[in-house]
């Protein structure tokens, strides 16, 4: 869509740049992360950091590419309609959707957990291996899975996959977003085998973020 069309629907945030080299230049990625530094905005934050992509290198071409397109997404797990809510960087979620897609029950490790229905024999599968193997010690905390709200808890970015109840989050001490991250390797790597995929590698670190990439 266009820039005018995007401002009209409330997109406010540029997240992706596309460049087309002149016929005949190389153009070099250190080159352009040199470049593009300097033009970001200073209010962006923990968010003030760059990525550059040639093709080839990523499956999804565009911003957050590291996780599933917001369309396979919906396409796993339905659409929602929803308004911002109260509080700031909150959504409130058609509560038709919600009583169709979501479900509280108990998860090893976790306790009583809100999901969406489609990830819950995952994850209860991949928390029952990490009690199997002596590992429940390393989730010192649970931080909810369904939780309505943008990343960041800001509405400048995008809406969080906490949103359609397939992401979670442990350990929130010493894993905030944007900081170095320190989850136990052994815990990630049994999440990951079960189709988790952590945050804690991302462009900006989210340390204590997990979420569905894929059926085990």
């Amino acid at each position: 869509m266009s820039k005018e069309t995007g401002r009209r629907i409330g997109v406010e945030q540029d997240r992706y740049l596309l460049v087309q080299p002149a016929p005949g230049r190389r153009l070099s990625t250190r080159k352009l992360l040199r470049d593009l530094r300097p033009l970001l905005p200073s209010d962006l934050g923990v968010n003030r950091d760059v990525q550059v992509r040639a093709p080839g290198q990523t499956p999804y071409f565009r911003a957050g590419d590291a996780v599933l397109p917001p369309v396979l997404v919906k396409a796993f797990f339905g659409e929602f309609a929803a308004r911002r809510g109260d509080e700031p960087g909150t959504l409130e979620v058609d509560p038709a959707w919600r009583a169709s897609n979501l479900v509280t029950t108990h998860i090893p490790v976790l306790g009583t957990v809100t999901c969406n229905r489609g990830i819950i024999a995952q994850l209860r599968a991949a928390m029952g291996e990490v009690r199997a193997d002596g590992l429940a010690s390393t989730v010192k905390s649970f931080h909810g899975c369904f939780v309505p709200r943008f990343i960041g808890w800001s509405s400048a970015n995008m809406i969080s996959y906490h949103s359609w109840g397939i992401a979670f989050d442990l350990n929130l001490t010493g894993n905030l977003r944007g900081a170095a991250p320190h989850q136990d390797p052994r815990l990630v790597r049994i999440l990951a085998r079960w189709g988790f995929l952590w945050g804690g590698t991302w462009l900006v670190p989210d340390g204590s973020h997990f979420e569905f990439h894929r059926v085990a």
